[in-house]
C-alpha cells in the first residue's frame, strides 16, 4: 500500500517484485510521500535505494519481510518526520546506526529477527517519543543501556541476543522476563534470578592501599559533617523543611518554587487550587498545582469507587507516579512540608494550553486548528486513554475526560491531564456504583449521570464527545442547542432532520480533501456516544479505527 498524501486512505497496489523495483527507480521524486507500506514483498535486489532518504515528509515506513540485506543506511536520519519504522524479518547486518537516534518523532522502531550486531546505542534515550522498541532475535552484544527505561516507552523486546553485563535495576522485574531472556551473559538480576556478576580477581598493592585509605577518609568527612550539623541546629533558620518525592529527574527546589507562586504567574484555577507557571533556575518551565491539604497522603490507590471522599492531589500522585506514556502529562515531583497546609504537584509545562482553549478560547480561540492538527490530537488522546484502560495493571479510569483536560505541548501533541478524580479498578468490563458525582456537564455518560454507574465505557462516551467537538467545532454545551440538550443530541438531531452528516462539520475547515476523514471521525464519535454502554467500543478499538 502507498499513501501519497496525509490523512487519505492508502492506495492498494499489486505485490509483484517487478512493480516494486520499478517504483524504486522513481522513489526519490515522490517528495510528498507520507506512508510507504510494502511489507511482506520480497525485493530483488533487497537493497534500499538512496532516494528513500529524500522523502522528508515520510511518517510510516513498513519494510518487514522484504528480503532486505546489507547494513541499515545512514540516510534514515534525514527522515525527520518518521513516526513508525518496521524492518522485521529481514537479513540486515551491522550496527544500529546512530543516525536513527536523531528521529525525535519516532514512536515505533521494529528491527526484530535480523542479523544486527554491535551494541545498543548508548544515546537511544534521545528517542523521547519512542513507545515500542523491538530488537529481539539479533546478535546484539554489550551492556543494556541504563537509560533504556524512559518515560514514553511502553513495550520493548531484547530477547535472543548476546547482551552481557549487569541488568539495570529498573528492568529487574518478573514482568520483563520474556522481554529480556534468553540472553545467557546477562547477570546480577535478583528478581529474575540471574547469576551474580562478581568475579574473583587479585588486588595490586596500590589498589589495596586505596581500599584501606578511602574508608578512613570517608569516616573523617562524616565526623566533620556531624559536627557541622550539630552546630547548625543551634542557629535559627527561616527555611522550611520540604519533603520531595521525585518521579522524573529534574532540578526542583521547594523554597524557590514557593517564592514564585505569585498571582501574576497563575495560568489556571479549579476546585482544588490554582495552577502556576514557574521558570526554574535552569530555565525549564514547569506547571505547579497548589492543593490545600485534606489529610495525609495515603499512598494507596482507590479501587472500585471506594472511599469517594475528595482526596484530590493524593489520587493524582498515586496514579501519575505509576503511569508513563507520551500522551499522558508527566508528573515531575510531589512536594510537601509540615509547616504549610498545602502540597505542590509539579508537572511538565504545556505551552499551547488545552484543546478547549485552542478550539473555543474567549473571546477568540488562540488559533483555528485545521483538520490535520485536530486529527493528530484526537489520535494522541485516544492512545493515552487506551494505555490507561488496557496497558496499566490494574486499569485506570479517568472519569473527567473533556477538551479542557487535554493539554497540548509545543508541537500540539495531546497529553491527558487532571487525574484528581480518577479511579483504579480491578478489571475492565464491570460496572461499579460510586457514591460521589464527578465529571463535567456535557461529557458525562448517561448511565453515570442517572444511576451513578461507572465503567471504562464512561470514559469512552466522554471521549466520543471530544471527537464530536473536533469535527463540529462546537462546545459540549451551548444555549443554542436548546434546554437540556448537549452536543451529542444536537448532532444526532441535525443529521436526522435532513441536514445529513456534512451539515454538522466545522465550516472553518477549508480543505475539501479532509471532509471524508472528518466524516469517518464523526461516525467514530457517534459510535462512542451510544446510549447503551455495551454497544460502545473499547478505547483500544477506538485507536484502531482512528489509525
Amino acid at each position: 500500500m502507498i499513501s501519497v498524501a496525509p490523512f487519505l486512505q492508502p492506495l492498494e497496489c499489486c505485490q509483484s517484485s517487478k512493480f516494486w523495483n520499478g517504483t524504486f527507480n522513481v522513489l526519490g521524486n515522490m517528495k510528498y510521500l507520507v506512508n510507504f507500506m510494502i511489507g511482506n514483498n520480497p525485493l530483488q535486489p533487497g537493497v534500499l535505494p538512496k532516494g528513500l532518504g529524500n522523502l522528508k515528509q515520510l511518517q510510516k515506513l513498513s519494510l518487514y519481510n522484504c528480503n532486505l540485506v546489507g547494513e541499515i543506511p545512514d540516510f534514515f536520519g534525514r527522515l525527520t518526520q518518521l513516526e513508525w519504522l518496521d524492518m522485521r524479518y529481514n537479513h540486515l547486518r551491522g550496527n544500529i546506526p546512530t543516525s536513527l537516534m536523531q528521529l525525535s518523532t519516532l514512536g515505533e522502531l521494529l528491527l526484530d529477527q535480523n542479523n544486527l550486531s554491535g551494541r545498543i546505542p548508548a544515546n537511544i534515550h534521545q528517542l523521547r517519543s519512542l513507545t515500542i522498541l523491538g530488537l529481539s532475535d539479533n546478535d546484539l552484544s554489550g551492556r543494556i543501556p541504563s537509560e533504556l527505561q524512559w518515560d514514553s516507552l511502553t513495550y520493548f523486546s531484547l530477547s535472543n541476543n548476546n547482551l552481557s553485563g549487569h541488568i539495570p535495576e529498573v528492568l529487574d522485574k518478573q514482568a520483563y522476563k520474556d522481554n529480556l531472556l534468553p540472553n545467557p551473559r546477562l547477570c546480577g538480576g535478583r528478581i529474575l534470578t540471574l547469576p551474580p556478576c562478581s568475579t574473583p580477581y587479585k588486588l595490586s598493592p596500590e589498589r589495596l592501599a586505596t581500599i584501606l585509605v578511602v574508608p578512613l577518609f570517608i569516616v573523617a568527612v562524616a565526623l566533620s559533617s556531624i559536627c557541622l550539623c550539630r552546630s547548625s541546629r543551634r542557629k535559627p533558620t527561616d527555611t522550611p523543611s520540604w519533603k520531595m518525592t521525585p518521579f522524573i529527574s529534574t532540578e526542583v527546589n521547594g523554597s524557590y518554587i514557593l517564592r514564585n507562586l505569585k498571582e501574576s504567574n497563575v495560568i489556571g484555577s479549579g476546585g482544588s487550587g490554582n495552577v502556576y507557571k514557574v521558570i526554574l533556575q535552569n530555565g525549564q518551565a514547569v506547571a505547579v498545582k497548589k492543593i490545600r491539604n485534606r489529610g495525609k497522603l495515603a499512598g494507596n490507590l482507590m479501587r472500585n469507587g471506594e472511599h469517594e471522599e475528595n482526596k484530590i492531589g493524593e489520587v493524582e500522585v498515586d496514579i501519575l507516579g505509576l503511569i508513563r506514556h507520551t500522551n499522558i502529562l508527566k508528573l515531575l515531583c510531589y512536594i510537601s512540608s509540615e509547616e504549610f497546609d498545602f502540597k505542590l504537584l509539579v508537572y511538565q509545562f504545556m505551552p499551547n494550553g488545552s484543546l478547549f482553549d485552542c478550539m473555543h478560547g474567549d473571546p477568540e480561540p488562540q488559533m483555528a486548528l485545521q483538520w490535520p492538527m485536530r486529527y493528530q490530537i484526537a489520535l494522541g488522546a485516544a492512545r493515552g486513554l487506551s494505555y490507561m484502560h488496557h496497558n496499566c495493571s490494574p486499569p485506570v479510569l479517568h472519569r473527567d475526560v473533556k477538551s479542557s483536560n487535554i493539554l497540548l505541548d509545543e508541537d500540539f501533541r495531546a497529553k491527558m491531564a487532571d487525574f484528581g478524580v480518577s479511579r483504579v479498578f480491578d478489571r475492565l468490563g464491570d460496572e461499579h456504583t460510586v457514591s460521589g458525582y464527578v465529571g463535567s456537564h456535557g461529557y458525562i455518560a448517561p448511565e453515570y449521570g442517572h444511576i451513578l454507574k461507572v465503567s471504562e465505557k464512561s470514559d469512552v462516551y466522554s471521549f466520543g464527545v471530544v471527537l464530536l467537538e473536533l469535527v463540529s467545532g462546537m462546545k459540549a454545551t451551548n444555549e443554542e442547542y436548546g434546554e437540556g440538550v448537549g452536543l451529542v443530541e444536537w448532532i444526532r438531531n441535525s443529521i436526522t432532520m435532513g441536514g445529513g452528516e456534512a451539515a454538522v462539520l466545522d465550516r472553518r475547515i477549508e480543505e475539501e480533501s479532509c471532509i471524508e476523514q472528518m466524516l469517518r471521525v464523526l461516525r467514530v464519535g457517534l459510535y462512542c456516544t451510544n446510549w447503551d454502554p455495551k454497544r460502545r467500543p473499547s478505547m483500544r478499538t477506538v485507536v484502531e479505527m482512528l489509525e
